[in-house]
């Protein structure tokens, strides 16, 4: 076996993966057990849980969260409350380090809490992000059980590299600096697409500066109030075609044109690479209907309700008989107006009163045709497409913001904890 010397200011330790790495010189690499408190979770007594009244109670479902489900409304020794900024460890299933980010609360068991047995020595936060490639490790060996443990020996035997106390504080801080970047870029995205509903649920239904309005039928019986100049159609009537795909299980080969059924356009887009594929031969055979015609919107009919895809190629692909083919009257409503009311909640809980469940959930095209649409006047229609695409697309950018610093995350996460980046 060869040996690789490592490289100046370094040295060889075998890591928890059994695999020689490199880190400082002047870093230790031990297990962390001496260095830590474990403190594993009290079995409250479920009589006493409660939905309102009491303490908050973590169980391993509640790590990710900042409240619990379920409170605990009884007496309790104060060694098993927690506070804001406890670092906890599932013991079951997913072991993830998280810092508790909810209010006073109590540890149930299968949960632990780790601090530090001198601050001296080890700092709470370089613990949080340490440990989380041991923990990853016990994972990965233990796959293939019904339901997975660990325990406290298991957490005490993790080794990690360890430099000195000033430079644990600053690879925590800057880990922490991402981590605090990536939660409030999520709060953006989530606070957007409220905003995106809700303006969904207003331009679809109210339109932009009407001030006469009258009342259409609405869901359940009710009524609504629609601006005083647009129309209230059926699909049948504002589409120049409503069809269905391949209603037979085709022979699938290695390279051919794409079949794209409901799983390839979950994303909101339509994923050709992934898709089966069938035979030139086999498609040259098919009907027109079973086939894909550019700017055509798809909508998923069968299983799963509710997919949206519009069709952008010129290239050859087939489609199955899960998947709803619309085609927009251009005299009627614009495409990119349609794609957003195909999109809207009032769409598809029309879809779903109108469902087969005698086996799964399939939505037939003819009560699909039946169902009502609010249509303002084209311009109306380009105006309000506009806006909801403009935030659509802000909302996708904070998505791809908070990728980029996931990424960013993962690789300050593996250059600062081995030393491979000195701060």
């Amino acid at each position: 076996m060869s040996l690789v010397t490592p490289r100046k200011g370094y040295k060889s330790v075998e890591s928890n993966y059994k695999k020689k790495i490199e880190i400082p010189k002047d870093w230790t690499f031990e297990p962390i057990g001496s260095k830590i408190n474990i403190l594993s979770g009290f079995p409250f007594d479920s009589k006493n849980f409660d939905k309102e009244i009491g303490l908050p109670l973590i169980r391993i479902r509640d790590l990710a969260n900042t409240d619990t489900k379920i409170r605990y409304n009884g007496n309790f020794l104060k060694e098993f409350t927690i506070n804001s900024g406890d670092l906890l460890v599932g013991m079951d299933g997913e072991f993830r380090p998280y810092l508790w980010k909810g209010n006073l609360s109590l540890l149930n068991q299968r949960v632990c809490k780790i601090t530090t047995s001198n601050d001296d020595i080890l700092n709470q936060n370089f613990i949080f992000y340490s440990i989380k490639k041991g923990l990853f490790h016990y994972e990965l060996i233990n796959i293939g059980t019904t339901v997975i443990h660990i325990s406290k020996t298991n957490i005490e035997k993790i080794k990690i590299p360890l430099p000195s106390l000033p430079e644990q504080q600053k690879i925590a801080n800057i880990l922490s600096n991402v981590d605090n970047l990536i939660e409030s870029t999520g709060k953006v995205i989530t606070h957007s697409k409220k905003v995106k509903t809700g303006l969904m649920q207003k331009l679809l239904t109210r339109g932009i500066g009407h001030v006469t309005f009258k009342k259409v039928p609405w869901l359940f019986g009710k009524e609504i109030e629609i601006p005083e100049e647009w129309d209230f159609e059926t699909m049948e009537i504002i589409t120049s075609q409503i069809t269905y795909g391949l209603t037979v299980r085709p022979k699938f080969v290695e390279k051919g044109i794409p079949l794209i059924s409901a799983r390839e356009i979950r994303t909101g887009k339509i994923n050709f690479l992934d898709a089966p594929k069938i035979s030139k031969e086999d498609f040259s055979n098919l009907s027109n209907k079973c086939k894909g015609t550019n700017n055509d919107l798809f909508f998923s009919k069968t299983g799963t309700i509710g997919y949206v895809a519009k069709v952008e190629t010129l290239e050859d692909f087939a489609i199955t008989q899960n998947i709803a083919s619309l085609s927009p009257k251009s005299n009627k409503i614009i495409s990119e107006f349609f794609e957003w009311v195909l999109h809207s909640n009032y769409f598809r809980k029309s879809c779903f009163r109108t469902i087969n469940t005698t086996t799964i959930m399939d939505l037939q095209l003819g009560e699909l045709g039946k169902i009502n649409v609010c249509v303002p006047p084209l311009p109306e229609q380009q105006k309000i497409a506009t806006i909801l695409s403009n935030i659509d697309s802000k909302i996708t950018s904070q998505e791809q913001y908070k990728e980029k610093l996931e990424k960013l995350k993962k690789s300050l996460m593996q250059k600062l904890l081995t030393g491979e980046v000195r701060v």
